[in-house]
């Protein structure tokens, strides 16, 4: 006997399973996509908050004599420092990086030290990678595992290829505001002396006002009762620090 055709009745069902599955295939679909999302490298603005610990990080390098002059400081004054020279001018004045990498910790803070938030993920993975070959070729060394991105400014492109590239990213919560045009010698003391247990200093090397800042900086901060330590020893048991985001 031939096979007779599906009633009415039955297509209705078909018709509703059908529907049934294509809606449950809608819920599923957008969780699948959140799970396989690129991970996001960790953005660190300061450490754990316990321990009367201070991390004193100096940025860029455009005047090597300031960088010479506050690596002598921090020397002088048994103080450590982690450093995010800019690539190129790692690349532009050699003899001063392989010094000074020779006794602190050199980090990544791109070759040219563009904003990355308006580029490509193309453009931004070749500045973090050009910063870090270049800290490496010019100092033997390899850079310390944290990425300053310029600016401090942090996209979730900028995080996905940091992680990509694996790079915790390393902020700051208190500044010297040394790029402070006008700014007075006691405003800009008072300003990186704002700092609290765990937090992370930012100075920079452009200018000889910053010099002259450090000895005070270092006193201000001793006086209180903290140590000194590197953005990747902020949590004295690991490298873990605490996360902005």
């Amino acid at each position: 006997a031939m096979d007779r055709p599906p009633s009415s009745r039955h297509r209705r069902t078909v018709a509703r399973a059908a529907l049934g599955i294509a809606l449950i295939a809608s819920l599923i679909v957008p969780s699948v996509a959140e799970a396989v999302a690129p991970p996001l490298a960790p953005v660190y603005a300061h450490g754990p908050r316990t321990h009367r610990l201070i991390a004193i990080t100096i940025d860029d390098g455009f005047r090597p004599q300031v960088c010479i002059d506050m690596a002598r400081t921090l020397i002088r004054s048994g103080v450590t420092a982690t450093w995010f020279p800019v690539g190129r001018n790692v690349a532009r004045w050699p003899r001063t990086w392989r010094w000074i990498a020779s006794r602190f910790p050199v980090g990544n803070h791109t070759y040219a030290h563009s904003i990355l938030s308006g580029n490509t993920t193309r453009w931004i993975r070749k500045e973090i990678g050009q910063g870090a070959r270049v800290v490496l070729r010019v100092t033997g060394r390899q850079p310390a595992r944290a990425f300053r991105p310029p600016g401090g400014v942090v996209t979730d492109r900028v995080r996905q290829v940091a992680a990509e590239l694996g790079w915790p990213i390393v902020t700051w919560d208190t500044s010297d505001a040394d790029t402070s045009i006008g700014a007075s010698s006691s405003s800009m003391l008072g300003a990186a002396l704002r700092g609290t247990r765990g937090s992370i200093l930012l100075m920079h090397c452009n200018w000889s006002w910053s010099a002259a800042l450090l000895p005070g900086i270092i006193a201000g901060y001793r006086a209180r009762g903290y140590r000194f330590v590197t953005v990747t020893r902020l949590d004295r048991n690991s490298t873990r620090l605490n996360s902005s985001h």
